[in-house]
């Protein structure tokens, strides 16, 4: 079972909240704040993300399953990937996205996610800090958030700050909550701090997923300073707690999709079997167990 434990489906780039850093114009391109952007390849004719189109990709490479996670840069699209886990539940595993400074009201709109057939949240925390200066992993409002996700037996998903700010916060709520926790990019892998955070995996109910690992070296295929990463994260906490991310559509302006898995299955050498078979879906298996439709 190969699990792509990070991918994006969106009807267009940002959409049309004013929330959002970018608005899609055409070809793979989005207009923000620096002007037009080359987010998505030129092929991605609409600056859209179809599940279809990402389960070609999929079956293209003989990916089993996919999680598909939100963030700012796609914009806020619930329903959309709802719509697309329930059109195809066998594949496909749905996080929600929802702005925890609004407290109560984000909690309520979590359980609506949750009734629509969505089994995670994912909050991404340099976007959100863009929008909500204010916000905080261990605040008030957003802690109220985290509380109706555990009630509602979510996967928290994270893409934390860079460095060591959330490192505590992470521990409070996997300890006082129970959650179970992601935190995405092996914790923005190679900043600052991203050993640190790596190290909260070593708690029991903590993953990583080493998403875009390759594009955030901002090195060509095969990616030798990501696999050093990957090498270090694996002696640290051990394979069954990391899973492989392709961070699809957006990577594929640097790596095509075929590259964003090799990079680990074909050149990471120094990994056993049993490690590259946990990476590859056996650990993305366990933490997804009972929430697939």
């Amino acid at each position: 079972m190969i699990i792509d434990a990070h991918m994006h489906v969106c009807p267009r780039v940002g959409g049309t909240d004013d929330r959002l850093p970018y608005q899609a114009r055409a070809y793979g391109q989005a207009e923000g704040a620096k002007g037009l952007v080359q987010l998505l390849p030129p092929s991605f004719e609409r600056t859209d993300s179809p599940p279809e189109l990402a389960l070609a990709h999929m079956d293209w490479i003989g990916v089993d399953r996919a999680f598909l996670v939100q963030g700012p840069m796609y914009g806020y699209h619930n329903k959309y990937v709802a719509g697309a886990v329930n059109r195809y539940p066998d594949r496909f595993l749905g996080f929600a996205i929802v702005d925890p400074t609004q407290g109560q009201p984000a909690a309520e709109e979590l359980a609506e996610c949750r009734e629509r057939g969505l089994r995670g949240l994912k909050i991404e925390w340099p976007g959100l800090r863009g929008m909500a200066p204010s916000a905080r992993l261990g605040g008030e409002q957003e802690w109220i958030v985290w509380r109706k996700a555990q009630e509602l037996g979510m996967i928290l998903y994270l893409h934390t700050l860079p460095g060591k700010e959330q490192v505590e916060d992470v521990r409070r709520i996997v300890g006082d909550l129970g959650l179970t926790v992601v935190i995405a990019h092996l914790g923005n892998a190679p900043h600052e701090g991203w050993e640190e955070q790596v190290g909260l995996a070593q708690e029991g109910r903590v993953y990583l997923s080493c998403s875009a690992l390759p594009f955030a070296t901002k090195e060509d295929f095969p990616a030798p300073k990501a696999r050093d990463l990957l090498k270090h994260a694996v002696e640290t906490v051990g394979a069954e707690k990391i899973m492989w991310g392709s961070d699809y559509p957006g990577t594929l302006t640097r790596f095509t999709y075929p590259q964003t898995l090799e990079w680990v299955r074909s050149y990471c050498t120094f990994l056993e079997p049993e490690q590259m078979a946990a990476i590859l879906g056996g650990t993305a298996e366990k933490v997804s167990e009972g929430l697939w439709r």
